[in-house]
């Protein structure tokens, strides 16, 4: 199926340049799999990305507009100009920390922007949406098999899939309960699987795209999100869904299918086999957010905000100087002061401005998970940026006319 939207959108048809195309939207596919694998002290994505722009190099296929790089090089300033400041104005900076973190924003930003430009020259949209889904499924089912071994009490996922991530029980345990798995799949933890299976989810719910594989990827992916037990990705899911189906409502565009029947008859078994699990983390859970007793609800909406103060709000503490925190906001306005959530509040308006649903997707997204520096935070905005670029300018594979929504 790749093979056959491949070749009609190579610009020679030539194989060479299909294996080239082939190659690049695997190994990103691969690279937000990997986000949490480590190696070194880099990330597998990380390695991916490089090998991804050595290729578009090597092939003379990186390509960057005048306007891009003027944006990067701005942004490069600010960041130098900033780091300046701090290391004879800052106590306790530290200027390799600084660095290393503009050293990291400058790569992501290059490797994905030069990436998504291929993507959309090639018109390889589609495909590359239909290679992060396969992806997708591979990983949850990894997941289940995974936390079907954790529940026999194996060694098999500490030893063959979690060699390059975290290991401990705190990662899969709900609150230490050994009786309750959520299921992490080769993510460091449960959120990271629900972030990176939303982020598709997103993309397939909002693009122009409707074939009968990506509504019924939709509904395979947000079983993957449910089964991480998740409280926040299981709210951005129910966010997302819910907003498709209003807009399709709204449209008029909702046409009823009697296949339909399966979502709720699923998700009702699924419930009553699990009834013990789901009124524990998610009912239980849920009671104790609006009574204010859930810490983890606290932190994303208060404590994320604790290292900011009237010392540093203008200036912020330097890049990567902020403790681990879950949301991306915070640490804009921790590390970077008010130009840093300048920055990626401009970031956020320009998404909404080319696909506002996708750029409320983007809103959440940075609201319930923190690593700005981390390379699953950048291949989301991939994706992200991807697909709304190519709903607003009506870029698509020309493989098939009914598949697009007018």
């Amino acid at each position: 199926m790749l093979n056959h939207y491949l070749t009609r959108v190579n610009d020679h048809g030539s194989k060479w340049q299909g294996i080239i195309a082939s190659s690049i939207i695997v190994l990103l596919s691969v690279a937000f799999v990997l986000s949490d694998w480590t190696y070194n002290f880099i990330t597998f994505s990380e390695y991916i990305l490089f090998v991804v722009m050595a290729i578009l190099i090597l092939t003379l296929n990186f390509r960057i507009s005048r306007n891009q790089l003027t944006v990067i090089g701005t942004a490069l300033a600010i960041l130098v100009g900033m780091t300046v400041v701090h290391y004879f104005v800052t106590e306790d900076f530290v200027l390799r920390t600084a660095l290393l973190g503009i050293m990291k924003l400058i790569f992501y930003s290059l490797s994905i922007t030069v990436s998504i430009n291929y993507i959309l020259k090639k018109n390889l949209n589609y495909s590359f949406l239909i290679i992060n889904n396969i992806a997708a499924f591979i990983v949850i089912l990894l997941g289940v098999y995974i936390t079907f071994e954790l529940y026999r009490e194996t060694r098999i996922p500490q030893e063959i899939f979690w060699r390059f991530t975290r290991r401990d029980i705190y990662s899969y345990y709900f609150e230490s309960n050994p009786a309750i798995i959520r299921t992490r799949s080769i993510f460091s933890e449960p959120a990271h699987l629900g972030f990176y299976l939303n982020s598709l989810i997103a993309v397939n719910l909002f693009s122009d795209y409707r074939t009968k594989f990506i509504v019924i990827s939709s509904f395979i992916l947000s079983l993957g999100v449910l089964i991480t037990f998740s409280y926040s990705m299981i709210a951005i899911l129910l966010f997302i869904v819910t907003l498709r189906i209003g807009l399709l409502i709204i449209n008029n565009n909702f046409k009823w299918s009697n296949w339909y029947l399966v979502i709720p008859i699923v998700l009702v078994a699924l419930t009553i086999y699990n009834w013990e699990i789901v009124q524990t983390t998610l009912i239980q859970r849920t009671l104790a957010v609006f009574t204010g007793q859930d810490t983890s609800a606290r932190m994303r909406l208060f404590d994320s905000w604790q290292y900011v103060s009237r010392d540093n709000v203008l200036q912020g503490n330097g890049i990567g100087h902020t403790p681990v925190v879950t949301n991306i906001y915070a640490y804009a306005v921790s590390d970077l002061g008010l130009v840093g959530v300048g920055l990626v509040l401009a970031g956020t308006i320009w998404i909404m401005s080319k696909s506002w649903t996708l750029g409320l997707v983007f809103i959440l997204f940075n609201s319930a998970k923190g690593g700005y520096l981390s390379s699953g935070y950048w291949l989301m905005i991939l994706v992200i940026i991807l697909y709304s670029l190519a709903s607003n300018e009506h870029i698509f594979c020309d493989y098939d006319n009914k598949n697009k929504l007018h």
